[in-house]
């Protein structure tokens, strides 16, 4: 169900394990379909539960996937084992969108394939790589950066809580986009050049150079039919998977470099402020050869881009106002308080407060009626625990 920047990508229609079928979402579609069910009140009881938002990683993968790292910041939903939950302390909602954008980015996945050796991304293996400090939210970069996994994350109303929850960490607007508004990157041409600048981004932070980048995204420029008959020699832990089925000047990983490149030579601060503050847009047309890229004769010919991508919104976000987006956020979110008893700053810390509001639920009490200690989930807590022999 989870892919990058994507909490909902699949839904389960019918069928057990690997006999399992799953159909794809569209971004502009995204409702929860899963397998299994889970009781509200069992789920906010349970010592195992992380209430609030967080990130899922996939932690079943391999340094020869496609893509070794898959994660996006999921609601205050259960997980099972195969997906790896992480939040913050205190948990912050802008904190958790940085590290979904540096995860998923293909900086982070290459250092990651260098120490991945088995087939569990576990929170051992994430804490041996580097992550780069992005925790001043005044930096335009940062902005920037949370802005657009809000872009890419917030894809239902059930995102309206942490909307509001981020407006209130960051004390602005700025650096939101409501879920499902005019912003939010509901098509393939928006959620490509995010992404990609994205990447642009965090690989600069990391202090990569053109050099180190193109030996990452190495052999991702070749032809499509390159790959049919020469992927023996290609490095195993490399990312020409990604597109390898489309022409090169449209794949995630050849464009991500070009966006890189112009980063380097205009500079990290007019980067962001391309195109009225939007930032890098793909291009009309291009031509790989001006990269150093690409290795045949369409390299050296200008190819359309961004016009085979179609549009960039959707009709209806043309015609919406950001007034209009915040309006119906605000109203998503105050629908979910008053059906889920959440507040936008719910964590694990207050679901204690929530357990007496559930009319069913009883203080737990001794046989002479005394009340018992709790923990945060309402279960008891035994004050002398024997010993295990």
């Amino acid at each position: 169900m989870i892919q990058n920047f994507d909490y909902c990508a699949q839904k389960w229609v019918q069928g057990k394990g690997r006999q399992a079928v799953w159909q794809e979402i569209n971004y502009d579609e995204k409702r929860f379909y899963p397998q299994y069910l889970m009781d509200f009140n069992t789920f906010l009881k349970s010592g195992k539960a992380k209430i609030g938002g967080k990130l899922g990683v996939v932690k079943v993968s391999s340094a020869t996937n496609t893509r070794s790292m898959k994660c996006a910041f999921i609601p205050s939903y259960p997980c099972g084992e195969s997906v790896y939950t992480l939040q913050t302390e205190p948990n912050k909602i802008w904190k958790l969108l940085i590290l979904e954008s540096i995860f998923s980015s293909f900086a982070f996945d290459f250092l990651l394939r260098a120490r991945f050796g088995g087939i569990n991304i576990s929170a051992y293996l994430l804490g041996e790589c580097p992550v780069p400090e992005l925790l001043d939210t005044s930096l335009p970069e940062v902005k920037y950066i949370i802005n657009s996994a809000t872009k890419l994350s917030f894809l239902s109303p059930i995102f309206s809580i942490y909307t509001i929850q981020l407006k209130e960490e960051l004390n602005s607007i700025e650096s939101i986009t409501p879920p499902l508004s005019s912003k939010t990157a509901l098509k393939l041409h928006e959620r490509l050049r995010i992404q990609c600048s994205i990447d642009a981004i965090i690989a600069h932070v990391y202090g990569f150079n053109t050099e180190d980048v193109k030996c990452i995204l190495s052999d991702c420029d070749q032809p499509s039919n390159h790959y049919s008959y020469n992927y023996k020699n290609l490095d195993p832990k490399g990312f020409w998977r990604v597109d390898k089925e489309k022409d090169p000047e449209l794949r995630h990983t050849v464009l991500s470099l070009v966006a890189f490149q112009e980063l380097k030579k205009i500079g990290l601060d007019a980067f962001l402020n391309l195109n009225d503050g939007e930032g890098w847009m793909l291009p009309q047309t291009l031509r790989l050869a001006d990269y150093g890229l690409g290795h045949d004769d369409r390299a050296k010919e200008p190819q359309p881009v961004a016009p085979r991508l179609g549009e960039r919104y959707l009709p209806w976000q043309l015609v919406k106002t950001a007034e209009q987006s915040w309006a119906e956020c605000e109203r998503h979110a105050e629908n979910l308080r008053q059906l889920l008893g959440e507040t936008p700053t719910s964590t694990v810390q207050n679901v204690s407060s929530q357990l007496p509001s559930d009319p069913n639920y009883q203080p737990p009490t001794d046989l002479f009626g005394n009340p018992l200690a709790v923990n945060l989930f309402g279960e008891i807590v035994d004050d002398n625990p024997k010993k295990r022999r």
